[in-house]
């Protein structure tokens, strides 16, 4: 229940830096998930993708941007 509740906090989160224009912070949000093994990079939005993966790339994360 508690992962459920913990999903559905990460799902609001991002809409709401949306909404106030933080791609950036959204996409770091996305990066430090992906980092931590919660989300992958296939998970990631489309329209965020090119951002997350310029932000694994410099983190010399690579291997984490794959499809």
């Amino acid at each position: 229940m508690k992962n459920l509740i913990d999903k559905i906090r990460f799902f609001f989160y991002c809409i709401k830096i949306s909404l106030e224009g933080g791609e950036s912070d959204m996409a770091m949000c996305y990066v430090t998930c992906i980092v931590a093994g919660v989300r992958t990079f296939k998970q990631v939005p489309q329209f965020l993708k090119a951002k997350v993966k310029e932000l694994l790339i410099a983190m010399d994360l690579e291997e984490l941007a794959v499809e």
